[in-house]
Parts: C-alpha cells; structure tokens; sequence
C-alpha cells in the first residue's frame, strides 16, 4: 500500500492504472483495500497528498 500512496501522490496515472500495475484484478478490490488501510479512498487520498493538488497551487 505504501506504493499505492506513492504512486497518488506523485503521478497523474488514473487510479484504475495504478490499481491494475499493482495486481488488483479490479478497481472496487483496490479501493476496498486501499480504504481498509487507509482509513480514506484512493481520490480522497489523493486529493489531500497528490499530484494535481501539489502543482495546482
């Protein structure tokens, strides 16, 4: 999963890439998880670390 938040954070890949590159077979199993661990969804994640929100202010 720390790759997972890396990848949010630090690229502009849509989360449904990330998710298959990280062996997930389909997107709702990586949210699912991603949130189990995370305590937030993947877009919420990103959104408060990411990419976008880094180089839009």
């Amino acid at each position: 999963m720390e790759l997972a938040k890396r990848m949010l954070a630090f690229s502009n890949k849509r989360i449904e890439q990330i998710a298959a590159e990280l062996g997930y077979k389909n997107d709702s199993s990586f949210f699912a998880a991603f949130k189990r661990e995370v305590a937030t969804t993947p877009n919420d994640y990103r959104e408060q670390h990411g990419y976008r929100s880094a180089h839009d202010k």
